[in-house]
């Protein structure tokens, strides 16, 4: 008799047990098929100094919300420095002018051509100098100790006919000091490399610009390819006449370390923001889609390959 009595209990018990499984299940099923998303793959990208690259830096990390990667900008002098974080892995990608890549080309791939920038050589309005021959004597700010200015600066100095050292005193400040220590007559010149205008360098009003034409044929010269003859309309700097200016493009390098993926994503970002990247300064021109894909000398990554031709079908 108990055990006739106790079946009727154990089968309610059991059927109780049945019905909250299958309901835990049905509730459980839903959340166990869509697994979290995975975080976004962080970049850290060496860019340049803060204060000209601010816009830049701003824009894509805006950019990436809501994207596969998650971007860092990574403040720096400048190129050389930047080629030194992404050689020690202390980033994972770098904005860094052609022509300080050379003897690089193999060490990293490429995931867009960015835009142009400018070699600008400024002096005092009362300055003498109308050409770089004219240096000769000078105290001559390069760049910042690790910027591009610094390894462009002494070539433009040499294809004047002048040796950094002996015919020319050069020194390394970030623009603000070199700006003060032109106006306080501690340097003659500065050699600059941005976008243009460039408006901490007071052009025309505490400072004058130097033409360049007459080292751009010998500095090509010496290496073909790299260097542009840009033409800068009087208006740019309100200006009597037009000045020749260098131009250097700047690439975006990636370590090989780094996943297509997101090397994919990120080209998509410059693919599809292009436009809000740049502050409207003159070299925006290289933001669109059939100048980021020109990264030579550097070959493309294979993500960023991908994100190339699935935009251009």
């Amino acid at each position: 008799m108990n055990t006739a009595n106790a079946s009727p209990t154990m089968g309610r018990r059991a059927l109780l047990t049945l019905a909250v499984g299958t309901a835990t299940a049905a509730i459980g099923a839903p959340l166990t098929a869509r697994p979290p998303a995975p975080d976004p793959y962080l970049i850290r990208i060496a860019t340049g100094p803060a204060g000209p690259t601010d816009v830049l830096n701003n824009e894509l990390v805006a950019a990436a919300a809501g994207a596969a990667v998650r971007i860092q900008p990574v403040c720096s002098a400048g190129s050389l420095q930047n080629l030194h974080l992404l050689t020690q892995h202390h980033v994972d990608a770098a904005m860094v002018l052609t022509d300080a890549i050379t003897g690089h080309e193999t060490k990293y791939c490429a995931v867009a051509k960015l835009f142009e920038h400018y070699v600008q050589v400024v002096v005092r309005p009362d300055s003498p100098v109308r050409h770089v021959g004219q240096l000769r004597g000078a105290r001559v700010v390069a760049g910042a100790d690790g910027s591009g200015a610094a390894l462009t600066g002494t070539r433009i100095l040499q294809a004047a006919g002048l040796h950094p050292g002996t015919d020319v005193e050069v020194t390394h400040l970030p623009l603000q000091e070199s700006v003060a220590a032109l106006r306080n007559h501690s340097v003659d010149a500065i050699i600059w490399i941005g976008a243009i205008p460039t408006p901490e360098l007071g052009i025309p009003y505490t400072a004058r610009l130097v033409d360049l034409d007459s080292v751009i044929a010998p500095l090509r010269a010496t290496y073909p390819t790299l260097y542009d003859r840009v033409g800068i309309t009087k208006t740019v700097y309100q200006l009597p006449v037009e000045y020749h200016l260098v131009g250097i493009s700047t690439l975006l390098l990636v370590n090989r370390h780094v996943p297509d993926f997101a090397v994919e994503s990120l080209a998509d970002l410059l693919l599809q923001h292009s436009h809000q990247l740049l502050d409207g300064s003159t070299g925006s021109q290289f933001m669109d889609d059939g100048s980021l894909i020109n990264t030579w000398p550097v070959r493309l990554h294979p993500g960023a390959a991908q994100a190339y031709r699935r935009a251009h079908r």
